[in-house]
């Protein structure tokens, strides 16, 4: 026993006037199972509201407008995805042949990326890669942030890494920018020593973020679930005091490369 749902010849299931054809059998009776896709959802099932008519072993939906009718009755609507198989029942109702499922929609279903994808945090990742440093922690330890924090009693060494905002992504190749002012705090009983420590503590830092060419070690890293493909200082250091109190401060503005895709 076997059942056959026409192909359409258009993706529109507006423009659908379902038929077929099947092994003759007395009494019995054609149905037609859906499934209905909203955007961004979970098919749920369902079941036509007309039973088709029979004449022969064709069958079909009873008329046009009484398939319309039944469509949006179903809640079918632009940007879903709707499929539909027909179902053969002998005169005791009895499932005896079902056929292949036939699909359609008006546009395809949009796609979205996964909820839990975010861009990465490159802020995060660069004040993650100074803390980790051995040559920055021996000076620092655990005072490495994206703000300056009270308990770290200052002044101390200290680094606090701040995003300024940065240049347009490259979508090509999927590339973002970020524009970060790291600040370097030094200790010292004097303004100028103070000064002095500051710059000493960039002096140490900077390399982690941008290795000098002749040590050949790649300028890219992995932290904070994020690629940093380079950091690269983009003017001098400026020497000022941090606002609200005498600790002199060395600002260096740096911008890094990273991917848009979280790792």
């Amino acid at each position: 026993m076997a059942i056959v749902i026409d192909t359409p010849t258009n993706t529109d299931p507006f423009e659908w006037l379902p038929s077929g054809h099947f092994d003759p059998i007395s009494g019995a009776s054609v149905l037609l199972d859906y499934t209905l896709q909203h955007p961004n959802s979970v098919a749920t099932p369902g079941r036509m509201g007309s039973a088709c008519t029979i004449s022969g072993n064709g069958w079909h939906y009873p008329s046009q407008q009484e398939w319309l009718n039944d469509l949006q009755a179903v809640g079918y609507g632009t940007g879903d995805i709707f499929t539909l198989t027909a179902r053969l029942y002998d005169s005791s109702f009895v499932l005896v042949a079902s056929s292949s499922t036939i699909s359609g929609g008006l546009i395809s279903a949009p796609l979205y990326p996964p909820e839990t994808f975010l861009i990465p945090d490159v802020q995060a990742a660069v004040t993650v890669w100074l803390k980790r440093a051995p040559q920055v922690q021996s000076l620092c330890q655990d005072r490495v942030s994206i703000v300056l924090k009270a308990e770290w009693q200052m002044p101390k060494y200290a680094i606090v890494v701040t995003a300024v905002g940065g240049s347009p992504p490259d979508l090509e190749i999927d590339r973002h920018y970020a524009r970060l002012d790291i600040r370097f705090f030094g200790p010292g009983d004097t303004y100028n020593v103070r000064q002095r420590n500051a710059t000493y503590l960039w002096r140490v830092a900077h390399p982690v973020l941008s290795p000098p060419v002749g040590l050949r070690i790649s300028g890219s890293f992995h932290a904070a679930h994020c690629i940093v493909h380079s950091v690269r200082q983009d003017v001098a250091p400026m020497r000022m005091t941090e606002p609200g109190t005498d600790w002199p401060v060395v600002l260096v503005p740096y911008v890094a490369s990273y991917m848009a895709a979280p790792v």
